[in-house]
């Protein structure tokens, strides 16, 4: 093999190296943007789901809050001085017709608006 052969055959090869290396690069490039991209997503959806469990937790605190607070409310009530004997029956009818005006109420509100909140 001549000089001149040897040294095309380098070459080729030096530059064959070069592109070899350029590619196997913006190979690297490529999957490092979208190893950051998928990692910013998942700091995105880590955060969502914390905001999601503080706003869990906040409900199940004001509901443990509001349950503690009735069943105070009611052992009051029920030891209460009196609290045994019957209630009036003219007491009983007045309440019961309160409540009959809010459910008529309440069932206004239906016929009006039948879809349920969200």
């Amino acid at each position: 093999m001549s000089a001149l052969a040897l040294r095309l055959s380098l070459a080729g090869a030096f530059v064959a190296a070069l592109v070899g290396v350029w590619l196997y690069m913006g190979h690297l490039k490529r999957e490092a943007v979208q190893a950051r991209s998928e990692a910013v997503a998942a700091q995105a959806r880590a955060a969502s789901n914390a905001e999601g469990t503080r706003q869990v937790e906040k409900v199940f605190r004001s509901e443990t809050i509001i349950r503690e607070k009735a069943n105070g409310a009611v052992h009051e009530i029920q030891s209460a001085p009196g609290a045994e004997t019957p209630v009036p029956p003219d007491v009983l009818d007045a309440w019961s017709r309160g409540i009959d005006g809010l459910r008529d109420g309440y069932a206004g509100v239906q016929r009006d608006n039948p879809q349920p909140a969200p």
